[in-house]
Formats: C-alpha cells, sequence, structure tokens
C-alpha cells in the first residue's frame, strides 16, 4: 500500500502531470490532496479537473479560499493578489464546483490532513520552526499531520519524554512512540531551492515515509503564464525554486 500526500499545486498543469505519471510508476494506491489548487500558475481548470479525478481528498488552502472571495486577500503579496484576480476570471463552472467541494481538515486513520497548520486552519498559520510546530502539536490527537503551505519540504517530531525537534527532510520510518507533523512540500511552485514537483509518498503499513522529486517541463508553463499575463515574477522563480 502507496499512498501519494501533495499539496500546492497553484494552477502548474506541467507539474501535476509529471506527478500524476510517477504516481504510477511508483504504484500509488491511493492519493490525497492537500490545498491550493490554484493561483500563481496558469491552468485552474484542467488542474482542478485532474486533482478531482485522482484524489479521495481535497482540502482547501489559502488561495483556493482567495479565489472563491469576491475581493482581496489584502494579505497577499501584490503578485500573489495579480494572479488570485486573474484565477476568478479564467475558472469555468465545473472548477469553480469542484473548488467549492474542498474541505478544511481530514482525518484518516491515525492521520491528520490539513493544508496550513491544525491549530487554526482558516488562519493559514506557517509551521515554520520547533516553536510554531510544537503549538501545532497541541492541536491534533492523530499521530501524523500532513500539512503544506510553505512550499517547503519539512519534518518535525516530538518523541516521548523529548521535546519537539526538526529532522532533515529525507526517508524516515514514522516510530510507534513518536508524533509527527510533515510538510509535503510543493508540486507546481517549490521553495527550497530545487525546482523539481515534490510530493511525499507513505506507506502507512510499513510506516515509511519518501520525499518524490520529479522533473517537468517549466519552460512550458512558463510560456502559458506570460501569454495569459501573469506576473514576470511569478514566472521567473519556477526555475529557480525559490
Amino acid at each position: 500500500m502507496s499512498w501519494a500526500i501533495f499539496s500546492d499545486v497553484h494552477g502548474n498543469l506541467e507539474a501535476l502531470e509529471a506527478v500524476a505519471e510517477d504516481f504510477g510508476r511508483r504504484g500509488i494506491t491511493r492519493a490525497f490532496f492537500i490545498g491550493d489548487a490554484v493561483g500563481y500558475g496558469p491552468s485552474p481548470n484542467e488542474c482542478l479537473k485532474m486533482i478531482a479525478e485522482l484524489t479521495t481528498v481535497r482540502l482547501m488552502g489559502n488561495h483556493d479560499h482567495a479565489v472563491l472571495q469576491e475581493n482581496g486577500p489584502e494579505e497577499f503579496n501584490k503578485h500573489a493578489q495579480a494572479a488570485i484576480r486573474w484565477t476568478r476570471t479564467a475558472l469555468n463552472a465545473e472548477a469553480r464546483q469542484i473548488l467549492h467541494s474542498f474541505t478544511m481538515s481530514q482525518t484518516v486513520g491515525q492521520h491528520h490532513l490539513v493544508h496550513a497548520s491544525p491549530l487554526r486552519p482558516q488562519h493559514w498559520d506557517y509551521i515554520l520552526d520547533q516553536l510554531t510546530a510544537l503549538a501545532a502539536l497541541k492541536n491534533f490527537s492523530e499521530w501524523v499531520c500532513f500539512v503544506g503551505h510553505t512550499h517547503q519540504p519539512r519534518i518535525f517530531q516530538e518523541a516521548k519524554d523529548s521535546p519537539c525537534s526538526e529532522l532533515p527532510a529525507a526517508d524516515l520510518h514514522i516510530k510507534d512512540d513518536a508524533r509527527y507533523i510533515i510538510n509535503v512540500g510543493s508540486v507546481g511552485q517549490p521553495r527550497d531551492g530545487d525546482p523539481r514537483a515534490c510530493y511525499a509518498v507513505y506507506d502507512p503499513e510499513r510506516q515509511q515515509l519518501t520525499y518524490a522529486r520529479v522533473p517537468y517541463d517549466i519552460e512550458k508553463t512558463q510560456d502559458k503564464m506570460r501569454a495569459v499575463g501573469l506576473p514576470e515574477f511569478l514566472i521567473d522563480r519556477l526555475e529557480t525554486g525559490h
């Protein structure tokens, strides 16, 4: 049994297609999407349709939520706001219906799924360090919490009788006597210095986590972004992974 847990597609169809092909190569049996299907990228309708076909769990991200509002969001930077405004005009009725079906969080056995943080899901808090991870650990009771939102793969562990610590974002065996927050990285816009699409492969029976990195046609996505007038800043950052 292998699960794919992925996040932050952000309208990047080429990255999502490459990841879906990788699902097939790895024999993925179930896929979970944990937020931000849209925003930044040029293919929101296609990505939403594909996510609906691939997954059994689909969560709301802050960009997804913003697109469904009439105005704002003021808290986004000017480039993200421009992408949100464009996405609102680009969404078709089918895609909008799919987006409305997304939920804020989900629990699957001993695994909690949320886009940003279990502390206050709709406030879109960032888990960036041991302090924010410790606060988040107090707000779910399951063994493992999978998150996205920061676009950076990260692992925080709270072991019995030891403080919360950050582990390397690498292959990991999930211990019975510890609890975890695992950031699965970003499919459509990684920000850890590696521009390849990123997602997590998890075997719940063997309790084994692996990060998958998948190359895709970045230039094709960039060309599509330019064609619809998305900000050059968003276009350029795809090739650097920052």
